[in-house]
């Protein structure tokens, strides 16, 4: 059974934060650990008629990514990231991380080298955001990690977090 506060933060992303409006093109983007809360904003976003495009990363991605991709591999950019960076209307972002410290081993400058290759896309969005043309949105979905992180029991954490956006009222979206 999905968590109700999620259903709730769901609404507030795809109603407030974003205001998703029929026809628009929504890319739902999260770690499989907060598949809850992904499938809850597609769902919102289908229920207003928005055309949602769902990527999610496994567990273990990045942290396989930095450590076996090549110089040119780094620097690739997906022709779907190009895509939405050039035609979504809007962007759900959920980190959900499992590990916060997935990365620690990884050499930061392949990290730099990788930032490096998106910052054209960050760009883009930014640009697209400014003009209007583009809305985003970028949230937390409770983990053990960002509990243990906070030094809190998961559902202390839970607790803490759907408060904090609201998702404990009887209408968040008003709220």
């Amino acid at each position: 059974m999905r968590d109700q506060r999620a259903e709730a933060l769901a609404r507030v992303l795809v109603h407030h934060s974003n205001d998703v409006q029929p026809g628009d093109v929504c890319l739902i983007e999260a770690e499989t650990t907060a598949e809850m809360l992904a499938q809850a904003v597609y769902e919102e976003v289908l229920g207003v008629g928005g055309l949602p495009i769902v990527n999610l990363t496994m567990e273990e991605q990045a942290a396989a990514f930095f450590r076996f991709a090549s110089d040119k591999q780094l620097d690739w950019i997906s022709p779907p990231a190009l895509w939405s960076a050039d035609e979504a209307d809007v962007r759900f972002r959920i980190m959900a991380d499992a590990n916060t410290r997935a990365l620690s081993g990884v050499d930061p400058s392949r990290q730099a080298r990788r930032q490096r290759a998106v910052k054209p896309l960050m760009e883009k969005m930014m640009v697209r955001t400014a003009a209007g043309d583009f809305r985003w949105s970028l949230t937390l979905f409770p983990t053990q990690a960002y509990a243990a992180e906070a030094d809190m029991s998961l559902r202390d954490y839970e607790d803490f977090y759907y408060r904090a956006c609201l998702c404990d009222r009887r209408d968040p979206v008003a709220a």
